[in-house]
């Protein structure tokens, strides 16, 4: 399987206009995904899916008390966000994944409508491997996004490893939609059409 690509040398400029206060819509918007996340792992070994399960619900305490102690929220404005997050994809670049994961899980409590953020987020689970928790992530900024190619081929690409190919083509398939013309300006359309025909060998 084709490895994770890097993200984008550029970042999106969408600020929150809101106070750094951790808002309720986060949780809310998770609800919906851990229904289709639940389906997902039905068809995972029963040990992996007690764990996948057990990591995932951690999500809904996304800060611990240590990295609260770190994180001043009333100190955060837009401009320290900014940074925050180059100094977390920095992280990532690097093959930091532990450190982009912190640094990302920070910032989508403070900002949860930043659809990068949660993006980056599920970029730096994936490459720890937690495709659940990746699939969370990758979903939430859907919602925001629904036209993040990034985050709709990362996210079929977990369901790609995870061996539930049907969503997975599902996300190609929405992914290539974006590129009706198949202009091929976009790498992650791209690649979700080499990642949907490696689908198509694996089925013959």
């Amino acid at each position: 399987m084709l490895p994770l690509q890097e993200m984008g040398d550029e970042m999106p400029s969408k600020k929150s206009e809101k106070g750094p206060e951790v808002p309720a819509a986060a949780e809310a918007a998770m609800v919906p995904l851990f229904d289709q996340l639940r389906d997902v792992m039905s068809r995972v070994d029963a040990k992996q899916l007690e764990q996948a399960k057990r990591k995932v619900s951690e999500l809904k305490n996304v800060l611990s008390e240590e990295d609260l102690k770190i994180l001043d929220l009333e100190k955060f404005t837009p401009e320290k966000m900014t940074h925050m997050a180059e100094v977390g994809y920095n992280e990532f670049k690097l093959g930091r994944y532990v450190k982009s994961e912190r640094i990302f899980r920070g910032l989508t409590v403070i900002d949860s409508e930043n659809y990068y953020y949660h993006q980056m987020l599920g970029a730096a689970f994936q490459r720890q491997e937690k495709l659940a928790e990746a699939i969370v992530e990758y979903g939430i900024a859907l919602m925001t996004n629904p036209s993040d190619t990034v985050s709709l081929t990362n996210r079929g690409e977990c369901y790609f490893k995870a061996g539930i190919h049907e969503l997975a083509l599902k996300d190609f398939d929405a992914a290539m939609d974006l590129d009706p013309e198949e202009r091929g300006e976009d790498k992650w359309i791209n690649r979700a059409r080499i990642l949907k025909r490696q689908i198509g060998l694996i089925r013959r």
